[in-house]
């Protein structure tokens, strides 16, 4: 399975009796995240499609080609939308041309290369829970950073989490074990969001776990590990002054509400600042975008004296992560009368961090 694979050509024969479902085919692609365009591996009965450097491969029964081709996934997917969901199409390599339908697709003239060796099995194969949104959230975006730009699954904590060095969110995984787990890339992360259930098995070279082998019903990804995950242990919040519950409903319309009308950005870094100072029971709320100045303050009994900032997507981001109540822990009020050390959100189960915001 793990072999290298040239592409090959097929006879014009061959072309009159290789097919695929265009309906399958399409869907097929609906798992990859948009912005992933890359060479795919059409073979029999299965498209394996380049994430990064993850091969995800999504079984196709319908594609009957009899040989295996490597072709421009984003150049495959424009055939298919050209033809009407409802047939059946011709899907092969005449001249050594590759046609869907009666649509030449720009093929990769090169081999495709499997990972030549992936180990040894790590533990036992478990399920991952869903993937929720606020996981994938906290992620970094920056590509450059690998063991960020990724979701951290450990077996030995039984904890999934995500950082981008400003919030961190941990899942309970469901799961525990004796050996530790790995740093899968968030790419990946996003397509198994899609697949349902979704069983892990991590895979080690000389005692060192590198490969992800993760399976669903319809799909099967091979994936190296993106490095190892920063020791977030060290940012929790060593001693608590107070615990406040917070009015998640309405801060998340507030935000809501507050972004539409600034017509700003949902974006990490790009969106704007709140400062939030606590007095007594209240809890007042002002963000300043592009010359405007908005304020609301909010009953928040036990809030205190306290002032804190932080990013409106990550307070979103954070708040959107648990299902019910959510529960804010803070340290005492720094030199300056301001919030210097994390905060910690929880509700018994999910935990949040987010570093405290310098706006004043």
């Amino acid at each position: 399975m793990y072999e290298e694979i040239g592409a090959t050509s097929i006879s014009s024969e061959s072309m009159k009796r290789t097919s695929v479902a265009v309906k399958e085919a399409q869907a097929a692609f609906k798992p990859l995240p948009r912005y992933v365009w890359n060479q795919c591996l059409l073979s029999p009965g299965q498209v394996t499609f380049l994430v990064g450097e993850a091969h995800v491969s999504v079984n196709i029964p319908s594609l009957t080609i009899e040989d295996y081709v490597v072709a421009d996934s984003h150049n495959v997917q424009c055939g298919l939308a050209e033809v009407p969901l409802q047939e059946t199409v011709q899907v092969g390599l005449q001249n050594e041309k590759l046609f869907i339908g009666g649509m030449e697709i720009e093929r990769e003239d090169r081999e495709w290369q499997w990972p030549a060796n992936i180990g040894e099995p790590v533990g036992q194969e478990f399920v991952l829970p869903p993937i929720h949104p606020s996981l994938l959230a906290a992620a970094s975006p920056d590509q450059t950073r690998d063991n960020l730009h990724a979701i951290y699954v450990s077996p030995k904590t039984g904890k999934m989490c995500a950082s981008n060095g400003h919030i961190l969110v941990e899942f309970p995984l469901g799961y525990r074990a004796l050996h530790d787990g790995g740093v899968i890339p968030l790419e990946v992360m996003q397509v198994v969001q899609k697949l349902g259930e979704v069983r892990v098995q991590l895979y080690s070279v000389d005692g060192v776990t590198g490969f992800a082998v993760l399976t669903s019903k319809t799909a099967e990804i091979i994936t190296p590990l993106a490095g190892e995950f920063p020791d977030y242990d060290q940012v929790m919040p060593k001693s608590i002054d107070k615990e406040i519950k917070l009015p998640k409903k309405q801060l998340l319309e507030l935000l809501k509400k507050w972004m539409k009308t600034l017509k700003a950005e949902w974006f990490n870094g790009r969106s704007p600042g709140l400062k939030c100072t606590g007095k007594g029971d209240t809890l007042e709320i002002e963000v300043e975008h592009k010359g405007v100045k908005l304020i609301e303050r909010l009953a928040v009994p036990g809030v205190g004296d306290s002032v804190w900032g932080i990013n409106c997507k990550y307070l979103r981001t954070i708040l959107e992560a648990f299902p019910g109540e959510v529960l804010m822990k803070i340290g005492a009020n720094g030199k300056d009368g301001t919030l210097d050390t994390p905060m910690l959100f929880t509700d018994g189960s999910i935990r949040a961090v987010a570093m405290p915001m310098r706006i004043f």
